[in-house]
């Protein structure tokens, strides 16, 4: 199959309107388009394609324009509060390992994964993994002095201490999903003092949460979608459920929030969040459609009792 030949602005524009969707300001919407990718555009207009590839009658470039510009709003705050969710759960592992198995406890195997773990086959080979890991981290450590010269924390202990990084050091340079992997590492006791003294969620939730927050983590930072399409399923609270089936769908970003708002430790930061969000949801209601980022009616309600 042959390449598909490259068009200029201008006419990706005129596709654009020869497919029936109403172009307004056409300087205006070549000067968006420039600045934004044609493909990236047209990933919202998909929902409003016929079967002849020609878009519904009356859609309008300004509309997408718009669900575009509130899909980038809504990353940005999404991604505010994931910050605070990150911090803090790097934190509990930190303070979980250093206070159950010492500075460097995270080093020995011994300190991680119970019996009754290994025989579930969670991790065949456990010395290996762990010194896989540990031999990264330092790779990463030792590539992130050279290239960002403002880690100097690190660059104190790798002085001072010989190499020898502190849990709580170390958690600093490491990412969400590393964070994330290594929270699943941790032995029964250990994750049962992290839901016991510093996390109210159980731990079988919270394992489940920290990968499905990544990976939306990842997709913020990735410019990704939320708007109009489906999230991997994330685990929903008893709470947020009729018997055994899901009040609201596990695979929009709604869900998600709702284990976010679990998660945060301050009040004041969540009716932050929440206010924030009202005033985005309000700015664009003309435009956007609940249903398309999961959320009820009642969602303010929800997310404020």
């Amino acid at each position: 199959m042959a390449t598909k030949t490259a068009t200029t602005f201008e006419e990706q524009i005129n596709i654009l309107k020869d497919r029936g969707l109403i172009v307004e300001d056409f300087d205006d919407a070549k000067l968006f388009i420039q600045n934004i990718n044609y493909y990236r555009f047209t990933a919202y207009l998909i929902k409003y394609k016929e079967k002849d590839g020609s878009y519904k009658q009356g859609v309008k470039f300004n509309d997408i324009k718009n669900i575009y510009l509130f899909d980038q709003e809504l990353r940005h705050l999404v991604v505010s509060v994931l910050e605070i969710v990150e911090l803090s759960f790097r934190t509990y592992v930190a303070y979980t390992i250093a206070h159950s198995c010492g500075p460097l406890g995270y080093l020995k195997s011994e300190n991680f994964i119970d019996k009754k773990e290994k025989e579930k086959g969670f991790l065949k080979d456990y010395e290996k993994e762990i010194k896989l890991k540990h031999d990264k981290i330092l790779d990463d450590i030792y590539t992130s002095i050279d290239d960002n010269k403002n880690k100097l924390f690190i660059r104190h202990h790798n002085k001072k201490y010989n190499g020898d990084i502190p849990i709580w050091v170390l958690v600093e340079v490491l990412s969400f999903g590393t964070i994330s992997r290594i929270y699943k590492l941790l032995t029964t006791d250990q994750q049962m003092f992290i839901y016991k003294k510093l996390c109210p969620v159980s731990r079988k939730l919270l394992k489940s949460w920290v990968g499905s927050l990544n990976k939306l983590r990842n997709e913020c930072a990735h410019y990704g979608r939320l708007y109009g399409t489906n999230l991997s399923s994330i685990k929903i609270a008893n709470k947020y459920k009729n018997g055994k089936v899901n009040i609201y769908d596990d695979t929009k970003l709604f869900a998600y929030i709702l284990a976010i708002k679990d998660l945060i430790y301050s009040k004041d930061i969540w009716r932050s969040f929440v206010s924030s969000l009202h005033t985005l949801l309000d700015k664009h209601n003309r435009t956007i459609n609940l249903y398309e980022i999961g959320f009820p009616e009642d969602w303010f309600e929800v997310l404020t009792k």
